[in-house]
């Protein structure tokens, strides 16, 4: 990883709410947010799977700070256990 991508990062612990088209829904907190994504870990037992689309919300007294994120369309592009890493499809 480059140095450059890195030093983009902001160190954010937030809570989030991962919604598909189906209507299932995922809570998850921040492990890390960077330009091109984030990646979360996931409340539960479940989690979507690779490939998913989902509208990404922040949840709490955070939401205004994080509306550039708030019902953005992102992609799940992997999963290692309750972990996950999505990307923006914009």
């Amino acid at each position: 990883m480059s140095d450059r991508r890195r030093d983009s990062r902001i160190e954010v612990e937030l809570p989030f709410t991962l919604r598909d088209d189906a209507g299932n829904e995922w809570r998850c907190r921040t492990l890390d947010v960077s330009p091109t994504g984030l990646q979360l870990e996931v409340d539960g037992d479940q989690h979507p799977a690779v490939g998913t689309e989902v509208t990404v919300a922040v949840q709490g007294a955070a939401e205004e700070d994080w509306e550039h994120i708030n019902a953005r369309c992102m992609r799940v592009v992997r999963q290692q256990g309750q972990q996950i890493s999505l990307t923006y499809t914009d």
